[in-house]
């Protein structure tokens, strides 16, 4: 008799993955061989991501934000970089802002990885 799959694994492995602030900013891709040390918290009105860019003149750091993406570019030396990081579904990054100091760059993201469901009303015939 052949084993059944176990489709609850399958139906909730990731139903709750969007709560975990690790989730919520994930490295997605980088250029360079180096990974950039990253840490996230929440400030109850979003999330904020502290990049760390020790050596990194902040004049060469670039920071692009689209729907549910943030990418970091800069140069250390004559090497340059580019990470990319995923936000979880809740997050307005239109109204992202940044600041750089002693080698952190921090990016500050109003929302919530868990917004409120949507109730549609059902009419009864």
């Amino acid at each position: 008799m052949a084993k059944r799959p176990d489709l609850t694994k399958d139906l909730f492995g990731d139903l709750f993955s969007n709560f975990s602030l690790d989730k919520v900013f994930k490295t997605t891709e980088t250029t360079s061989t180096e990974t950039r040390s990253y840490r996230t918290t929440s400030d109850g009105a979003g999330l904020v991501l502290e990049v760390d860019l020790p050596g990194v003149d902040p004049k060469t750091v670039t920071l692009e934000v689209i729907p549910n993406q943030i990418i970091v570019k800069g140069k250390r030396g004559d090497k340059a970089f580019t990470q990319k990081f995923t936000l979880a579904p809740g997050y307005e990054t239109r109204t992202a802002s940044a600041s750089m100091a002693h080698g952190q760059l921090t990016v500050t993201v109003a929302g919530s990885a868990s917004p409120s469901p949507l109730r549609i009303p059902i009419e009864i015939k």
